[in-house]
């Protein structure tokens, strides 16, 4: 085709989907080309008249792909532990030192006022003690309940 050649084909399919491999089949390809359709993104080439190593060529390249599609994968599921390990070292340098408690129920005030129980912190801390505004309310709430019956 003389408007149309490999490398314009090449071209083409790298913009469409580049993930996609390409080779070549070619009846006769200078090295130069070869050497540019490399360049170019083709993932190999194969003379016509060496077609035995059309199949391998076609499964090394649909090997390298998946290759690249477990990289790619473990690459982002290794971001993604970065990111949670990086949350989690930033929690236990929360948690690390002083902890207000609940004296009667034993929940956790975190830093930013919420009380939790204490099975959601497990670190070595020294804990204090308070109470958080609930067992506050009944301990209360006992405390007048008692001193009605004592009078």
């Amino acid at each position: 085709m003389p408007d149309f050649d490999g490398l314009s084909a090449l071209a083409i399919c790298r913009g469409k989907c580049p993930e996609v491999p390409f080779l070549f089949v070619s009846g006769q390809i200078g090295e130069d080309r070869a050497i540019e359709s490399l360049k170019n993104g083709a993932t190999d080439y194969v003379l016509k008249d060496r077609l035995s190593r059309l199949a391998p060529a076609i499964n090394r390249a649909l090997a390298e792909v998946k290759e690249k599609q477990e990289r790619i994968k473990a690459e982002t599921e290794r971001e993604q532990l970065i990111v949670e390990l990086q949350t989690a070292l930033a929690r236990v340098k929360t948690l690390s030192g002083l902890l207000p408690i609940c004296a009667g129920c034993k929940k956790i005030r975190d830093d930013k006022g919420y009380w939790s129980q204490i099975e959601v912190y497990i670190s070595e801390v020294e804990f204090s003690h308070g109470m958080c505004p609930d067992c506050e309310k009944k301990a209360y709430e006992e405390l007048k309940m008692m001193k009605r019956k004592a009078t």
